[in-house]
């Protein structure tokens, strides 16, 4: 409860302290849209934008991207279902989520083939030292969706009421800078067993819902710093937090 305490406080004040106006970049977002109406149910719940970072880019910033840039993902091509946690993924939705049509359903809204009903994918800016040096950062590879409320008898609604659910891997963002908006495979499983982990030994955490990947190895990296690169697996991880606020969400106001 104290979590989502401090988001809610958080974002009453960035919207108490700034009233700017919001920008398109090079017409990828649509923040001047507006809001979609929700007419379909994502698995049988609905997202909430009450106390969201959509909500206050939405309400006063039209003209200027103050909180973030509402777009689209880039579909992963050739993309394939890794992994659902049916664990996690229960505690929001009914049993009917773990048929073959509506896992397929679910692997094409993550894989950003399709928009989740309801959805306001966005990216948030936010700002901070990287390298010991300032930044203008933001998600530069991650969408949020939106909020969604845990099943009342879930223990994750004593954590938060609602938890924010994101895609990372989604594609290129206006803060993507030089990179190619991708994860790829093997950092996203080691998110999703260290958060699994951590949340089995009853240690705060984000939670990771599913991962997919592309079939064919696409994405140069180089895993070890040491200038060898490989050819690896592009992946998108469906994540959930009761929120994405961090200390660059105000920094980057100053």
């Amino acid at each position: 409860a104290s979590t989502r305490f401090l988001s809610l406080l958080c974002v009453l004040v960035l919207c108490s302290l700034y009233r700017c106006d919001l920008v398109c970049k090079d017409g990828i977002c649509d923040n001047d849209s507006d809001i979609p109406e929700q007419t379909e149910l994502f698995f049988g719940k609905t997202f909430h934008y009450d106390s969201s970072l959509q909500k206050l880019q939405r309400d006063a910033h039209k003209d200027k991207d103050i909180y973030g840039a509402f777009l689209y993902p880039h579909p992963l091509p050739d993309c394939e279902l890794v992994d659902l946690n049916e664990e996690i993924l229960a505690q929001f939705f009914a049993e009917e989520i773990y048929s073959d049509s509506a896992r397929d359903t679910l692997r094409s809204y993550i894989c950003g083939q399709d928009t989740p009903p309801g959805s306001q994918p966005f990216a948030h800016r936010y700002g901070g030292l990287q390298f010991a040096k300032w930044a203008e950062l933001g998600d530069g590879r991650a969408l949020s969706w939106g909020n969604i409320r845990p099943n009342s008898y879930s223990s994750l609604s004593l954590t938060s009421p609602v938890w924010e659910f994101q895609v990372k891997g989604s594609g290129i963002t206006p803060y993507s800078r030089d990179g190619d908006g991708r994860a790829v495979l093997r950092s996203s499983i080691r998110e999703y067993l260290g958060s699994w982990a951590m949340f089995g030994l009853g240690v705060p955490t984000s939670l990771v819902g599913g991962i997919v990947r592309g079939a064919t190895p696409t994405i140069r990296r180089d895993p070890f710093y040491d200038g060898n690169f490989i050819t690896e697996h592009a992946a998108i991880t469906l994540r959930l937090s009761p929120s994405w606020l961090r200390f660059g969400s105000f920094q980057i106001l100053k």
